[in-house]
């Protein structure tokens, strides 16, 4: 069976500039990426090895990274890993309380903000940049340059009590700026971006394994690995209060308009057949209120 090697980079801006601005130079990306982060030897040498690199900074900040990417590795397959917009966020927020002296240094937000306190900066931050705005009916906003203009305004806020929480949840407007990007250089969105849920790494792993293979050309051979548990190495302890259910109902309507934008993104609309089960997936309440600690 084929090898899978991680590379070095645990950083999402060390192959290009760090403020995502600004020209590349191409073959300068290339070279300085293998030389730092893949075992070019091995690469080389073996074609049963493939190599792959993954950070959450990829769809957040998908207007640059996107660009810097395809222009510098226009070959790459992409894999998203999405989770109830909600269960996302308070995970997160559960993992920045939970926060080590590292993460600490890392932000000038208060340690002590409740959720609702929390999500109110980056709601803030979404309005400023006009992500959220209403002069526009939705219908008329909603895949408009002025709302691509206002995604990337937002994504170049540098604001370090905003863990953007909200928008890391916006999974549509992160993908479609995938699809285009993958559309622009002449290739199929469909067939370059697989989408899975973090849901079914756990309660179905060896399906999604089996996906995977499939969509990256790989094949077990003989070599048979079975996910019986999604055994992650990181874990979130949920030790802030249960979601207010006033907050989460004010949750589920904000993010449904987006929801139904991702579902039709993926085939799951109300006109499609939707063979991977997209349709209303994130509809109903979340599972993180059952779960006292998860992935």
């Amino acid at each position: 069976s084929r090898n899978f090697l991680l590379n070095n980079n645990q950083q999402p801006s060390s192959t290009f500039d760090q403020q995502w601005s600004g020209l590349t130079d191409i073959a300068k990306a290339r070279q300085a990426s293998y030389a730092r982060d893949y075992s070019t030897t091995e690469l080389m040498h073996s074609q049963k090895r493939i190599s792959f690199e993954g950070t959450p900074g990829y769809l957040l900040y998908s207007t640059y990274a996107k660009n810097y990417i395809l222009c510098t590795f226009p070959w790459i397959n992409a894999i998203a890993i999405l989770r109830h917009p909600i269960d996302r966020l308070y995970s997160e927020y559960n993992f920045y309380t939970d926060r080590s002296e590292t993460r600490r240094s890392q932000t000038t937000a208060d340690p002590h903000m409740t959720f609702e306190q929390w999500i109110r900066v980056d709601i803030d931050s979404l309005k400023t940049a006009g992500v959220f705005q209403d002069a526009l009916p939705q219908q008329q906003f909603f895949g408009s340059p002025a709302e691509r203009e206002a995604w990337t305004k937002y994504q170049s806020h540098t604001d370090k009590a905003n863990f953007r929480g909200i928008g890391r949840s916006l999974y549509t407007l992160q993908l479609e700026e995938w699809y285009d990007g993958m559309r622009l250089i002449g290739r199929d969105p469909k067939n370059s971006i697989l989408v899975v849920r973090n849901e079914d790494m756990k309660t179905d792993a060896d399906r999604v394994y089996t996906k995977i293979q499939q969509f990256l050309g790989l094949t077990s051979d003989n070599d048979i690995v079975h996910l019986n548990s999604y055994d992650g190495r990181m874990k979130t302890h949920y030790s802030a209060p249960p979601i207010q259910e006033e907050t989460q109902k004010m949750l589920m309507e904000l993010f449904e308009p987006y929801n139904k934008r991702l579902y039709k993104l993926l085939g799951g609309g109300e006109d499609d057949d939707d063979d991977d089960g997209w349709k209303g997936v994130y509809d109903g309440p979340t599972g993180i209120i059952e779960e006292k600690e998860t992935i």
